[in-house]
Parts: C-alpha cells; sequence; structure tokens
C-alpha cells in the first residue's frame, strides 16, 4: 500500500504547516465576531447554509433542482456534505436513483445496470472523461467468463465525491459507450469549495460474517483543501483507506451439463415440453467458505491556477488500490463420470442424481479444495483540463487525461488450487426439489476404517488422496488516452438560440489481457501425513454437508511438492490485446422560446465516431488433447508462440433532441428522442480460437472472437410529465422505449480443430475406460473430437420499453421526508426456457424499486431505506455450460443509518450505518426452478463513526 502511505504522509505534512491550526484560529476568529442575532451573524449563518449546511434534506433538495433544470431526462445524487456521501458503497448510493439497480459481490454493490441493461451496457465516466477498467474473473478458462468494459464501484470510496449524474437521454456532447445510460463521477474541486476546508472521518467496520479476521476494521479518510495567492492558487487533497473481514458462504453448482441418459430414467419426460428428451445433469454441487480481507485505498491530489477571470487550469492525479486476499475451502461432489444414475422430472431435470466412488478403479466421488486466491486492481488517472473564455460570447475547454487500471499487476497470481481427493466407497446423492438448498444422502459404511479412533466417513483425513494443484491467473491492462476540445458560444444579443456547444476527441482505448494456467496432477494412494494438514469443521450447510474439511493450498502443496509435480507440458499462457481508436467530433445547439406563454427548452445536436479496432492474440496453439482423469481433459500445447491479429473499422452518426415545456409553473413534459452506442465486451472480440471446458464423453467446448463485431446501435425515445410542487418535492412519470440494433449474439458451430502436429484433436480414450492411464495424449489414429464451437456475430435486434415512477415529498416544518420510485421494464425478447438454440438474450432486464423515509433536525438524522429487485438474466452462460442461463432471484434489502451532531452547525457527528440488516440472502438458478445454482448467506454490516469538519 506504498500509494497510501504516501498520501496520509502528505496530509501529515498538511497538518505539520499549520493548517488544522488555521482553521482551529478561524473559531477563534468567529468566538471573537459579532453577538448572535446581528445582522451581520446572520448573513454569515445565510451563506454557509447556502454553501455548506449538509444533511439528506439539502442533498435530495439539490438532486431535485438539477432534475428540473436539465433538458433531457436526467437523475442526479449529490453528497450530504464534502465527504458525505449517502451510503458506504458509491453502487449503493446509485441504486436509490429510479432505474438504476446494482449487482453484488460479497455482500457489496458491485456493478449498475440501468433501465434493465446490464453493467456492459453502461457508461462510467468520471469528470467527463472515459475511465478504464480491469477486473480479474473467476473461471475455469480464458474463454468462459465476459471481459466487460463496466466499471467496478466497489473499488471507489464516495468519500470525495461531490455528485453523481445518470444521463438516460441522449446528448451529442456526452461520451458515448452507455446505451442504458452514461454515469458521470464528480469530485470535489477547491475552487468549488471555496475557503479552507478540512474534513475528517474514522470509523470502524463490522461484518457479522466475519470468523477468522477482526471484528472490528478500520476506515479513515480525509481532505484538505485551501486558496491560496490572493485566490489565483488552489489546492486539495483527499485520502481514504478501508478494510473489511468477512466470511463468504454458499452453496454451489457449476453448471447444468446437456448429457444423453445412458444411466438416468428420463421416463418422466414430458414430450410435449421437451420434444428432444433433453436431458440436464447437474456439473456438481459444493459448498464453500471463504474468508475474505479485503483493503481499498483512494486518493486525489487537485491543483487550480486562475490567474484572471479568464483562465483557469486544472490538473488532477487520481489512484485507488484494491486487494482481496481469499483463503477458500470447498466441499464437492463431480456427478458427470463415472456414469451417474438418476431420474428425471417433466422438464428433463435430474432431479436426484446419484455417484459412487469405486475402490477397485480408484476413482473418487468426493473432493476438499483448498484456494489461496489474491484479486488486486490498480487504477491512476492523472489529466490536465484548460478552461478559456476568449471573449464574453466565447469559452474553449481542452481536456487531457492518461488513465490506466490493471488487474493481478506484477504477475500475482489470482487463484492458486489444490484438490484432495475423499476417501474411496461413498455414495452420496443429492436431492434437487426446488427448495432453497439441495440436500445429500451420503452413505460412507463402506470407507475402510484406517484408523481405529476414526470413524471411516468421508470426512476420514486418513482417507484423503492428493490429486491436482492448479494456478490459474487473468491478468488485464486497460488504458485510456484522451483528448477532448469543446467550445461554447453564447448568443448575447438575444433570440430563441442561446448558445451553440461544439467539440472534438480522440480516445485511444487499449486493453491487453493475459491468461496463464498451470496444472499439476498425481492421483496418490491415502496419505498418513494428510491429517496433520486438515481442520474439521461444521459447515453453514448442514443439510449438504455436515462437516468439511478445511486446509490451506499453499500449505498442502508445500507438503507434496514431490509428489505433486507441475506438468509443465500442460502450460498454457496466451496473451490478447484489443486496441480502439476512436476519433469524434459534435455540435449540439441549445434553443429557449415561449410557445403560449409556455417556457420551452430545446437541445439538439448531432455526434459523429469513427473507430480503428484491431484485435491480436499470442499464444501457444494446441497440439494434441490429454487425458487426466474421467472427468478432465487438457491441452498440450507447442513450445512456440503464434501471433494472430485481425482489424475492422465503423462509424456512426448520432443524432439526439430534447425539450421541455412547462405545461404551467413547476409542470414540466419532456421529450428526448437519441441515438446511441454500446461497444462489445472485450472477450468476445479476440480473434484466436480458444479451448475451454472438455470433458471425456463430452462437453467439448472451444470459442473464437470477432474483432469484426459492430457496436450495439440503439434508437431511445422518453416521454415525462413532472410536478415539482413544492421545495425538494415533486413526483414524476417517465416513458422510455429503446430499439437496439446490432445485437451481439452467440452462435455455436460444430466443427473440428487442427492442432499444431497437423492433425485433428483427438480423443485418446473413446471407450471411456475408468483405467486409462493419466496423461495420455492423443494421436493422429484416436476418434477425432468434434467441437462446440461458440463463436459471436451481429444482426438479431431487440426493443426494451418501460415506465419509471418517482416521488419524493419533503414534509415541511416536521423534519420528516421520504423518496419512492418504482421501474416496470419489459422486452420484446424473454428468454424461452423452452428453447435450446436462443441466440439472443437481454440481461439485467428486471423491474425493481426504492423506498427511503428520513427522519432529520439541526443534529438529528435518521435515515432508512430498503431496494428491491425483481428475478432477472444475469447471463446466457453457465461457468461450466454454454448456451445455459443463469438467473438471479428477486432481492430485497434494508439499511439504516442514525447520526447525530455533537456541535449545532453540523461540525462533527457520530452515526452507526447498518447495510442488509435482515441478513437477506442471494439466490440463483438455471433454466427450470430447480435447476439450483447458488445460495449465498449475507449477514448484516454495521459502522460506527466519527466526522469532523472545519
Amino acid at each position: 500500500m506504498k500509494r497510501a502511505f504516501i498520501f496520509f504522509g502528505l496530509f501529515s505534512l498538511a497538518l505539520a504547516f499549520g493548517l488544522v491550526p488555521l482553521a482551529f484560529a478561524q473559531e477563534s476568529d468567529q468566538a471573537a465576531s459579532p453577538q448572535q442575532g446581528s445582522p451581520e451573524e446572520e448573513e454569515e449563518i445565510k451563506i454557509d447554509e447556502q454553501m455548506e449546511v449538509v444533511g439528506i434534506r439539502r442533498s435530495l433538495t439539490t438532486a431535485a433542482e438539477i432534475k428540473k433544470v436539465e433538458v433531457g431526462v436526467v437523475d442526479a445524487i449529490t453528497s450530504e456534505g464534502i465527504g458525505r456521501f449517502p451510503d458506504t458503497n458509491l453502487a449503493e448510493s446509485m441504486q436509490r436513483i429510479p432505474g438504476v439497480s446494482i449487482d453484488r459481490r460479497n455482500n457489496e454493490g458491485n456493478q449498475v445496470s440501468v433501465r434493465g441493461f446490464g453493467p456492459s451496457f453502461n457508461l462510467v465516466t468520471l469528470n467527463g472523461r472515459q475511465m478504464p477498467a480491469a477486473a480479474t474473473q473467476k473461471q475455469e478458462g480464458d474463454s468462459t467468463a465476459e471481459q466487460s468494459r463496466a466499471f467496478n464501484f466497489a473499488e471507489i470510496s464516495p468519500d470525495s465525491i461531490a455528485g453523481v449524474k445518470v444521463y438516460k437521454s441522449s446528448r451529442a456532447d456526452v461520451t458515448t459507450g452507455g446505451i442504458g445510460a452514461t454515469v458521470d463521477i464528480n469530485t470535489a474541486r477547491p475552487f468549488d469549495l471555496g475557503e479552507r476546508t478540512l474534513v475528517g472521518s474514522i470509523k470502524g467496520l463490522a461484518d457479522t460474517s466475519n470468523a477468522e479476521g477482526e471484528d472490528f476494521t478500520p476506515e479513515a479518510s480525509f481532505l484538505v483543501s485551501d486558496i491560496f495567492l490572493g485566490g489565483r492558487f488552489g489546492a486539495l487533497l483527499t485520502g481514504s483507506y478501508s478494510v473489511r473481514d468477512s466470511r463468504e458462504s454458499f452453496v454451489g453448482t457449476d453448471g447444468w451439463l446437456r448429457v444423453g441418459n445412458a444411466n438416468i430414467d428420463d421416463s418422466a419426460i414430458d414430450r410435449s415440453l421437451n420434444p428432444t428428451g433433453q436431458v440436464w445433469l447437474p456439473r456438481n454441487l459444493v459448498v464453500d467458505q471463504s474468508d475474505h480481507e479485503r483493503s481499498r485505498f483512494n486518493g486525489q491530489a487537485v491543483f487550480q491556477f486562475v490567474p484572471n477571470s479568464r483562465f483557469k487550469a486544472t490538473i488532477d492525479y487520481t489512484v485507488s488500490e484494491y486487494e482481496d486476499t481469499i483463503e477458500r475451502s470447498q466441499t464437492g461432489i463431480w456427478f458427470e463420470s463415472p456414469n451417474p444414475s438418476g431420474a428425471t422430472d417433466a422438464n428433463g431435470t435430474v432431479i436426484n442424481p446419484t455417484i459412487n466412488s469405486n475402490p477397485a478403479t480408484n476413482v473418487g466421488a468426493l473432493d476438499f479444495q483448498g484456494y489461496s486466491d489474491v484479486v488486486k486492481t490498480e487504477n491512476d488517472s492523472v489529466g490536465i483540463n484548460l478552461d478559456f473564455q476568449l471573449a464574453d460570447n466565447l469559452n474553449f475547454t481542452l481536456d487531457v487525461h492518461d488513465s490506466t487500471s490493471e488487474a493481478q499487476p506484477d504477475g500475482i497470481s489470482s487463484d492458486f488450487l489444490v484438490i484432495l481427493s475423499g476417501p474411496l466407497g461413498v455414495s452420496t446423492t443429492v436431492n434437487y426439489d426446488g427448495g432453497d438448498i439441495p440436500s445429500t444422502s451420503i452413505n460412507d459404511s463402506d470407507v475402510p476404517i484406517v484408523n481405529p479412533h476414526l470413524s471411516g466417513g468421508y470426512d476420514d483425513a486418513h482417507g484423503l488422496r492428493p490429486n491436482i494443484d492448479l494456478l490459474r491467473n487473468k491478468g488485464v491492462k486497460n488504458q485510456v488516452q484522451q483528448a477532448q476540445f469543446a467550445g461554447q458560444w453564447a448568443n448575447l444579443s438575444g433570440g430563441a438560440l442561446r448558445s451553440i456547444h461544439f467539440g472534438a476527441a480522440v480516445t485511444d482505448y487499449e486493453i491487453d489481457t493475459s491468461w496463464i494456467f498451470d496444472l499439476g496432477v498425481q492421483g496418490q494412494p491415502a496419505c498418513a501425513t494428510c491429517n496433520d494438514l486438515v481442520t474439521l469443521s461444521e459447515t453453514e450447510f448442514t443439510e449438504v454437508f455436515p462437516t468439511t474439511l478445511i486446509f490451506n493450498a499453499r500449505s498442502v502443496f508445500d507438503e507434496f511438492v514431490g509428489g505433486l509435480p507441475s506438468v509443465f507440458d500442460l502450460t498454457n499462457a496466451n496473451k490478447h490485446r484489443v486496441s480502439e481508436e476512436t476519433t469524434s467530433a459534435y455540435v449540439q445547439f441549445d434553443w429557449e422560446a415561449e410557445i403560449s406563454g409556455m417556457p420551452f427548452k430545446a437541445l439538439g445536436g448531432i455526434r459523429y465516431e469513427k473507430t480503428d479496432v484491431t484485435g491480436t492474440t499470442i499464444q501457444n496453439n494446441p497440439e494434441a488433447m490429454v487425458y487426466i482423469s474421467p472427468t478432465e481433459f487438457r491441452a498440450q500445447f507447442s513450445d512456440e508462440e503464434t501471433a494472430y491479429s485481425l482489424a475492422d473499422e465503423y462509424d456512426v452518426f448520432l443524432p439526439s433532441l430534447s425539450t421541455s415545456l412547462e405545461l404551467r409553473q413547476n409542470l414540466i413534459t419532456r421529450f428526448s428522442y437519441g441515438r446511441s452506442l454500446a461497444r462489445p465486451d472485450l472477450n468476445s472480440m479476440k480473434p484466436a480460437l480458444l479451448i475451454g471446458d472438455a470433458r471425456p464423453g463430452g462437453p467439448y467446448n472451444a470459442s473464437q472472437g470477432n474483432p469484426g463485431l459492430k457496436p450495439y446501435i440503439s434508437d431511445n425515445i422518453d416521454l415525462s410529465i413532472e410536478w415539482y410542487y413544492q421545495n425538494g418535492s415533486y413526483a414524476a412519470l417517465t416513458y422510455f422505449r429503446k430499439w437496439v440494433d446490432n445485437y451481439i449474439v452467440s452462435v455455436i458451430n460444430q466443427g473440428t480443430i487442427v492442432g499444431d502436429l497437423g492433425f485433428e484433436l483427438t480423443d485418446p480414450n473413446p471407450q471411456d475406460d475408468p483405467n486409462f492411464p493419466a496423461n495420455t495424449a492423443g494421436g493422429p489414429d484416436d476418434e477425432v473430437i468434434v467441437w462446440d464451437i461458440l463463436s459471436f456475430e451481429n444482426g438479431e435486434s431487440a426493443s426494451v420499453d418501460g415506465w419509471e415512477l418517482a416521488l419524493q415529498h419533503m414534509f415541511q416544518g416536521t423534519g420528516f421526508g421520504g423518496q419512492l420510485n418504482f421501474t416496470m421494464v419489459d422486452g420484446d425478447v424473454e428468454y424461452d426456457v423452452r428453447a435450446l438454440d436462443q441466440s439472443v438474450a437481454l440481461t439485467g432486464l428486471s423491474d425493481s424499486a426504492n423506498l427511503v423515509v428520513f427522519y432529520e433536525t439541526s443534529r438529528i438524522k435518521i435515515r432508512t431505506a430498503y431496494n428491491w429487485r425483481d428475478e432477472f438474466l444475469l447471463s446466457a452462460n453457465q461457468l461450466r455450460q454454454m448456451n445455459e442461463p443463469v438467473f438471479i432471484e428477486a432481492y430485497g434489502q434494508w439499511d439504516i443509518r442514525l447520526g447525530y451532531d455533537l456541535l449545532m452547525r453540523g461540525g462533527m457527528t457520530i452515526y452507526v450505518e447498518g447495510l442488509n440488516v435482515t441478513g437477506e440472502p442471494m439466490k440463483a438458478h438455471g433454466r427450470f426452478d430447480n435447476q439450483f445454482l447458488l445460495y449465498a448467506e449475507q449477514e448484516p454490516r454495521y459502522n460506527v463513526g466519527l466526522r469532523s469538519r472545519f
């Protein structure tokens, strides 16, 4: 955390050079000011209320005013005061906006969806600048997870954020990339704050799920800002650092495989529902216990120079570091081989799969896995903004920035795994009855008693057999270099045309990804020393596995470094780069007039963009498929690297028009039309052919990206009516519709793959012989594998429409107030669970609602919030099975905040926050309700803090 020490060191220097004494000196000066009630003091308090008074009411009133004065459909959230945002996580604050929903990871807000469009369809900018995003996904292979452009809000602290605007309707002067919305995050600036300001906060975080870490972890932040040199120079420094210790506990199934029915009783299948008799078998069932230690640092330095009233220069540097160290233990059953049995329901879902381990063949059915994971992201951004007022009616700005986001910097391994196979002789049946959690029936009576003092059951550590060690790492580096020029001509002579906005920009977007895979395999007999390396523990889900064995992956690997060697001919490393060079220009006209005495505003313009795309892959090509076990195939790769590169280009015109008409005072109707775009996810643009999940007997999955994919193009309309009936209070009803063309679809084609040795990749064990020797490579005379090759193309279209209802009311003179909003979203392409070849899926589409109730006086601040999101399609691909959906079930969460100002004018506040206070779990299922995928416990989190401002 070198950057954190640098920033907090700067803060210490600021204190040493007298900023705090100066702040206290101000208080002394105020003590010598005129008596309370004098005109001078009343004027001072009035100014203070306009510039400094914080609180829920002020924040909501400001956001309502922003919404009112905008011409298009714009929503906003603003800080309740410098360094104080409504929620502890920026995404969790944004979910209060109508139409905005969030995804959660480990019970923390992660990414945003807007109006039913998932994170990849929304662009996030920082002070108007397009920002990079890098993430490390938990995945089986390089081709099995989407590489999204979406920004991860868990990485940014809200302490230095002044406000957020969500542009739901299109504008020519707003950076493109979001069909759902463009989200612009604005940070504090010295001249915006004005006088000398010092803000600091410290709080303790208590995550009730924590088991191994600290019960209370710290979070601290500061902001220092001042104006120097007679008002010509301003400087601001902010920093925040937080640690969160937590335990993540879940039951999960990686995917529902489409299989044959050799040992499955399929007599219950209703052929009117399932004409082909397709059978779905769960890949596995696991209980996962993960202990997290998450740290986050954010810092920003801003310097502004204003030599005269016509020029302002701003230089800023923003940095963040996010790191999550995870120790995971997992107990799991794997069903797909050898030959599980069971029976299906009417849909074809195997509802009671049974698997037996076979002592005669040394094949087991139950494994214990230990992970040592590190997820780390570093973000840096440096920018310069020059603002020139060349004449009274002409203004120019030039903004340049260079920003980088890097996941797994310096080659840090993200995923290290060791598998200890359970004792032989265990038989397990799982009951997928459609309940929250499947139940299991374990028969371990045939497990030999290795030690007479132990039971000889499935969790007998003496029966463990060291099996596999595995290292996976997905490294990502995303860099955005952008130069933006903007001009504004103001019509000072009167008339309907008020101003003309124009500009141009050049954006270089480059993302590098690297995938490293290193597998070590060595089946072992029962080990005598395993008992010293594992701990027997009761699970959170006793109906699945009453007990589990917990161990550290690194410790076990070190113990068996001679017995579990890396199989280097299975090591795979490949690198990918996608480069986009975009040149854009726009012009926008701003009109104001009256129609029959009603104020009318219009904002119309057009934007042109041209983008050159290049996709490059450097990889070791596969030579042959290697048989690992009855459940595992891996590719053997050549020693030489091969580079592939494909290029394409596209250009677009994006018109937009927004109008507002004030029918009568404070009753406003709006209409907007605009064309917007969203660019494809990056994983779908890699040109190389990549082997994914491959199992003896199938499935055999591979994928190939397409750099020639065109962007999604959406024509959008918005129609709203809004009534601002008193200060801070309004009611609004909005209808929206989006027609999306060039929708990117996934297509699976069957074909063979020619390896680097010149023959098509083959199956070395087509008879699925469980005694077949491990590490055997397929040769040219073996049976050729026919692969399911996932590829991507444009061509489909879809439309989404919906309604947003919002009500915000301040009960005048009582301190009470509240918000209520509800969003209904519908699309013309609904995911058909009966169709096996659906190519279009609208992810993220769901209804949502928010309720916020607060009570606020000069000292007391109480806020309760409820957020609800209906079931939605998260992905059209499961981890272990392409073209199988992941549905997140309906979810609701209660949050509370209690605050008390220790000083009359709000200079020091003590507060308590509770998030997900009822401990609502997260649940997911596949194609049908009983195709269980996930049940994740989510315990309440509480924060106790003190915030002070001078």
